[in-house]
Formats: C-alpha cells, sequence, structure tokens
C-alpha cells in the first residue's frame, strides 16, 4: 500500500514538472501506461490535484530567465534589431538577435555564481542583464543610446536603478578567463550553439556609459 501511495506520488510530480517545462508533453494517461497500470489516470489527477492544494498552486519557481523573453522582444522592437537568418526575404526574422540572445543568458549565467545578487529580484537581474548585453554586443538606439525611455516602459526599470548591478556583473564578466569557479560557464558558452560569445571581449568600464 506504501508503495503504491508513493508511485502516486512521484506519478502526480512527474506530470506537473512536464507541464511546467515541456512543450510537447505526454497525458496523465501516458504516465499512467508508464507505470504498467500500477496507477490508474483517475489516480494520478487526483494525487496531482492534492498536492497542487498542499502546495497552494505555488509550484513555479521565477527567475530571471523568465523575464528574459519579454525583455528581449522590447529591446528588438525599440531598436530594431532583428537579425537575417538567411532563408530569405519571404521567411520570417527571429524575434530577437541570436547573438544577443546568447549574450544576455551568459550574463544572467554569471549572475548566478555572484553570491551578492542572491537576493536582488529576479527582474532587476534580467534588467542589467539586457543592458549588459547591448553594451558589450554593441547595440544602440537611433540617437547612440544603450538605454531609452522605451525599455525603462517596457522592463519598469531605469538606468538608475540596476547600475550598481551591471558594474559588478560586469567586473566578474571582463575577468571570467581567470576565475576558476566559472571556467564551465565559459565552456558552456564558448560554443556554436552560444554563438561562441564566451569569447566576445568585454568593453571597458567607461564605455557602460553607467550614471
Amino acid at each position: 500500500m506504501h508503495c503504491h501511495h508513493y508511485l502516486q506520488r512521484n506519478s502526480a510530480c512527474l506530470l506537473i514538472a512536464i507541464k511546467l517545462n515541456e512543450v510537447k508533453r505526454p497525458r496523465a494517461v501516458d504516465i499512467a501506461f508508464f507505470t504498467d497500470s500500477a496507477c490508474t489516470t483517475r489516480e494520478i489527477c487526483d494525487m496531482e490535484m492534492k498536492i497542487g492544494m498542499t502546495l497552494k498552486f505555488n509550484v513555479q519557481v521565477v527567475t530571471a530567465f523568465h523575464f528574459l523573453d519579454r525583455f528581449l522582444d522590447a529591446s528588438s522592437f525599440c531598436t530594431g534589431t532583428f537579425c537575417d537568418n538567411g532563408e530569405g526575404a519571404d521567411a520570417p526574422l527571429p524575434r530577437y538577435c541570436p547573438k544577443h540572445h546568447a549574450m544576455s543568458l551568459f550574463i544572467i549565467d554569471t549572475s548566478l555564481l555572484i553570491p551578492a545578487l542572491i537576493d536582488v529580484k529576479e527582474s532587476l537581474i534580467a534588467a542589467a542583464a539586457l543592458y549588459l548585453s547591448r553594451a558589450i554586443i554593441g547595440i544602440r538606439d537611433e540617437k547612440g543610446m544603450i538605454w531609452n525611455s522605451q525599455l525603462t516602459h517596457h522592463t519598469g526599470y531605469s538606468v538608475h536603478q540596476f547600475a550598481d548591478i551591471v558594474s559588478l556583473i560586469h567586473f566578474f564578466h571582463k575577468d571570467m578567463g581567470n576565475n576558476e569557479h566559472m571556467k564551465a560557464l565559459v565552456k558552456k558558452y564558448d560554443s556554436a550553439m552560444f554563438h561562441h560569445v564566451a569569447c566576445k571581449a568585454s568593453i571597458l568600464t567607461q564605455d557602460l556609459k553607467l550614471p
């Protein structure tokens, strides 16, 4: 009986995790099949509801990565930084520059290794990552600005609010090659999948144009 309850619970947890993270996800009936019918679809669904109610449905942890897509969309539309995908004029353009996306991911991943940023709001880290990635990649608006009022509107943050965070992440980013704790991160982003953004040299502190 105990093993059966344990299997129900694990199956329900798997179903919840799949719903949160997978695009093409199996259904409860599929998971029941995976248990060789040890659990029924109804038992799995009932356990899923029980777990959800126990946790008050607080099953998703919001991170800076969740804010990044929206912020990158805002960055692209505010400054027109779309990239040609090489598939002809009729092919749809990517929502935003893939290299800019990769650099932003790299910077957010870097922030996870900085203890001083543990208690900082995730949306603020995402905004700082967007600013720093725009600065490093060289994305500017028509006035040559890294950040403008439109980006402040769409992200909810002005440069003054995240300037210290940008400076801190930039400090680690520019010396990343000599940091033993970040070698695995550099290796991950020094790949074609991430457009080798780890190899791109950081910019000078004065070029960040921070207040």
